[in-house]
């Protein structure tokens, strides 16, 4: 018995044994289930955020948004989630679904989705360019600034801009486009080639020479060149010197004084009664015309900075404030020392030097005064204008206009004609009977008073003329500076 209660004792022993062992098993297993699912849960978003990267990479970006979706839904990280939906974006942008990838990237926070947008917007824009939407471009490109080529793509959109104005036959206002944009000549003909146009490059004005010349004269013809002599105007003709030193002239030749076709390398012109001068970029003067009163005799003169005419007077200030005359004043030169400014009309001359002293001679009289410090002064016979360092024009009348924003007077044989610091033309006749229809609101940049007739200079360096044309003098019709 006691052997048998043995071997019943060590079963019963071996069963709990085996018991506990099935339970310690099944505990272990429940609790390898629980991680097991626990773990599976965390990473089931993470499974279906790299699902959508590989339906993005595939081109089913509608598929990936849905899993992102879901994968949030599944308590995805939000910034995991945008950053899915960032490689979606990048995607459609591969697929030129640009306005899809810049509505998608704008909605999300994380690093690289500017880039998208900068990016859509750039490619929207040149769609907008090829598809003809050139000024709609031109403000995304200008908005974009240095990004990638939209720099170099906005100024070809202003320039196309202008050529379609051109065409249109709006082409002052195209010319002003194009000169108003920096460094147009560089895009004119790229601009041509992309719209097809390159036969319009065979109108003059339009070439890159051209615009590179009239660029030059808009920035020489800014205020502050009304008083270099570009234009003249004599008793009955008219002078202008072009920028490549030659002379265009007309009206009467009766005396030869408009034989200004040889001349070369002139900086300035002036005009007497029937005789014309030049000054040379070596500072020596060349004349023609009448020379009645020596007028003409000029050889010789060396360092002259400014010419004037006066009726039988050629005058010339030297770099060292002496005052040359040849002519009916040719004695009176020596009375003119220390000058900065001359002046010559009708039968009389006049200088100034830096303190405003003013020297004049009319017929052999000479005349001392000191009214202001002038910028520039004008004289005919015994009427003197100037023009003050604050722009208030002196003049020697009875009842002279009020002019305060002067840059520039000429008194002449009929009236006075002045210039504003906006390039308004302003005149006053003493003579009545002569008063010219003049334009005043214009854009001129000098102006030459002859004896019943006007020559204007205008800031786009084209010429404009009013007044008599007995002898042909208003025929500048195509002049240019």
């Amino acid at each position: 018995m006691g052997k048998k209660d043995d071997k019943r004792k060590k079963r019963r022993l071996q069963t709990k044994r085996q018991a506990r062992r099935l339970v310690c098993a099944a505990v272990l297993l429940a609790v390898a289930l629980f991680v097991l699912m626990s773990g599976f849960m965390v990473l089931r978003p993470v499974i279906y955020l790299g699902r959508a990267d590989l339906l993005s990479d595939a081109g089913q970006t509608d598929e990936a948004l849905k899993v992102i979706s879901q994968a949030e839904e599944l308590g995805a990280d939000i910034q995991a989630a945008d950053k899915s939906r960032l490689r979606v974006a990048r995607k459609l942008l591969d697929s030129k679904e640009y306005r899809e990838a810049r509505t998608l990237a704008g909605e999300l926070s994380v690093e690289g989705a500017a880039e998208v947008i900068t990016h859509a917007d750039y490619c929207l824009a040149v769609e907008e360019m090829e598809g003809g939407g050139f000024t709609s471009a031109a403000r995304e490109f200008s908005r974009l600034g240095g990004y990638l080529d939209s720099a170099d793509r906005y100024m070809l959109c202003l320039v196309i801009n202008a050529l379609n104005e051109y065409e249109t036959g709006d082409r002052k206002t195209a010319m002003e486009m194009l000169l108003g944009i920096e460094s147009s000549e560089d895009y004119i003909d790229r601009a041509a080639a992309f719209i097809n146009k390159t036969d319009m490059l065979t109108e003059n004005e339009l070439s890159r020479e051209s615009i590179i010349r009239q660029r030059r004269i808009r920035t020489e013809l800014a205020e502050g060149a009304e008083d270099r002599g570009y234009v003249a105007a004599g008793l009955y003709h008219s002078l202008m010197v072009r920028m490549d030193g030659t002379v265009l002239s007309c009206g009467d030749n009766s005396k030869g004084q408009t034989n200004t076709g040889n001349w070369t390398n002139i900086t300035m012109v002036a005009a007497g009664y029937y005789h014309s001068a030049g000054l040379r970029e070596d500072g020596t003067v060349v004349a023609v015309g009448d020379n009645s009163a020596g007028q003409l005799n000029v050889k010789g003169w060396k360092d002259v900075v400014r010419i004037v005419c006066a009726a039988y007077d050629t005058v010339g200030l030297t770099s060292d404030g002496k005052v040359l005359i040849a002519g009916k004043n040719a004695s009176e030169s020596g009375k003119f020392k220390g000058m900065s400014l001359i002046a010559g009309g009708g039968y009389s001359v006049a200088a100034s030097g830096a303190g405003g002293q003013v020297v004049s001679t009319h017929k052999g009289v000479t005349n001392t005064s000191q009214v202001a410090v002038y910028r520039q002064i004008s004289c005919f016979d015994s009427v003197f204008a100037g023009v003050t360092t604050q722009g208030k024009a002196v003049i020697g009348l009875n009842d002279p206009p009020v002019w305060n924003d002067a840059v520039f007077i000429q008194a002449g044989r009929t009236g006075l004609a002045a210039l504003d610091g906006e390039g308004r033309i302003l005149t006053y006749f003493y003579r009545p009977s002569f008063e010219m229809n003049v334009e005043q609101d214009v854009q001129a940049a000098q102006i030459a008073l002859g004896a019943r007739h006007l020559v204007a200079l205008m800031r786009d360096g084209s010429v404009r003329a009013w007044g008599s044309n007995d002898h042909g003098q208003l025929n500048v019709e195509g002049w240019e500076r």
